[in-house]
């Protein structure tokens, strides 16, 4: 079996802008998806968006909302809603 990471999910704070920034700005071919997600094909590797407010509503808990991070990126988490929480 050959190793490889086969999705990437990102959660974004603006969906509809990260989409255009993904799509747009980056040229990734868009795949076709409900309005809730935005998926991406990245050769065997797919790339998802996802709106943190719409993880939370469907019982994610966003456990550090979306932050300026050291390296002037952007950064949050999330866990699903069977993540064991300590």
């Amino acid at each position: 079996m050959e190793p490889r990471v086969s999705f990437i999910t990102l959660g974004v704070a603006d969906l509809e802008r990260a989409t255009r920034f993904y799509e747009q700005g980056l040229g990734l071919p868009r795949l076709k998806t409900p309005p809730s997600v935005a998926f991406f094909a990245l050769g065997k590797t797919w790339l998802s968006l996802w709106s943190l407010a719409h993880v939370a509503k469907f019982g994610g808990e966003v456990t550090k909302p979306g932050h300026r991070t050291d390296w002037d990126g952007y950064a949050g988490y999330f866990a699903d809603p069977d993540f064991p929480h300590v």
